[in-house]
């Protein structure tokens, strides 16, 4: 089986990425510090290898910058993904040498906010229980006293870099929360975030946002006011795809030994259209491993090859094909 499983380093990479993804690390390890937040998106239709691209930068990282991959697909509820974010960047801080002061602020920071009843869902802070943000015996008497403590403490410390991969996997809330996080609770200085989503979809999850409000109206516009550096993940080279569509006729063979007899150029040359990323690819070949097991006679492994094709990519012509004797 071809598992869909990212890669981790330079080395595995056959699709030439690493031109993009050296570029991406000089600029993560030579970016000043910062009086706010900076956000990138990293973005690429679903199966472009956003993942891989993700480990391909962590592991080419300075030393001195700390990086908190955070994954919100642990957390089902809203309280629970908001809490258990400032966990993770406090329990983060465990490992470096940071002002124990951060960690503290962090807590009371995530208490004020939930006592205050902010309303993830919106672009601003509904504080519904009014009185609980205030207390005389408290040294910051407001969230935003707190908040601008905070950032005069990260302005302090080394660069942080939070990464937030699958987001075009979320459902439409949890996506807004995770735009409303980066964009107003947690937009601290010296952190950098770098998000991987297909903007169509997040398009799509946030084109209802606050419909009513001026500022903004349209889903795309609110994207562009959160990431201040899109980048586009490059689209694959032919060659660079053909030679990962051999690789797996290779591996084929040790299973079955017709598949030596197929023409893979020009089965790759009518196939191509359907390769829109490496897992499509994947998909097909899983399919025609298992579908091999199953025949036992020869057959003409091209013609097997372009009818798998049909039955994974055009189910409607295969089922025409499949049930009608006549056609």
């Amino acid at each position: 089986m071809y598992f869909d499983m990212p890669i981790n380093e330079k080395s595995e990479d056959k699709l030439h990425r690493t031109n993009f993804v050296n570029s991406i690390v000089k600029s993560i390890n030579n970016y000043p510090s910062m009086d706010e937040s900076i956000v990138i998106g990293l973005m690429g239709d679903w199966g472009t290898g956003k993942s891989s691209i993700i480990n391909m930068i962590e592991s080419e990282l300075d030393e001195e910058i700390i990086v908190l991959k955070f994954n919100p697909w642990n957390y089902p509820s809203q309280n629970q993904l908001i809490s258990s974010f400032f966990d993770e960047l406090s329990t983060t801080f465990d490992k470096y040498d940071f002002n124990s002061k951060i960690k503290k602020h962090l807590s009371k920071y995530k208490s004020k906010m939930f006592d205050s009843a902010i309303d993830i869902g919106s672009s601003y802070f509904k504080p519904l229980k009014f009185l609980s943000i205030f207390n005389k015996n408290d040294e910051y008497n407001t969230l935003n006293d707190l908040k601008s403590s905070l950032k005069d403490s990260f302005k302090k410390q080394k660069k942080i870099l939070v990464i937030i991969d699958d987001i075009d996997r979320l459902n439409p809330t949890e996506v807004r929360e995770i735009f409303q996080l980066v964009k107003s609770l947690a937009d601290f200085p010296n952190i950098i975030y770098l998000l991987a989503f297909d903007k169509d979809y997040v398009n799509h999850a946030l084109k209802d946002w606050n419909i009513n409000s001026d500022d903004y109206s349209h889903s795309e516009d609110f994207i562009d006011k959160i990431v201040q550096v899109p980048l586009v993940i490059p689209k694959f080279d032919d060659i660079d795809l053909y030679k990962v569509f051999s690789s797996k006729i290779d591996i084929l063979k040790g299973y079955h030994e017709n598949v030596g007899n197929m023409n893979k150029e020009l089965i790759f040359n009518l196939l191509i259209p359907y390769f829109k990323n490496i897992r499509d690819m994947n998909r097909y070949f899983n399919s025609l491993d298992f579908n091999l097991y199953a025949i036992e006679e020869n057959i003409h492994i091209d013609d097997f090859a372009l009818v798998t094709a049909l039955q994974i990519f055009e189910k409607d012509i295969y089922d025409e094909i499949k049930y009608n004797e006549d056609l």
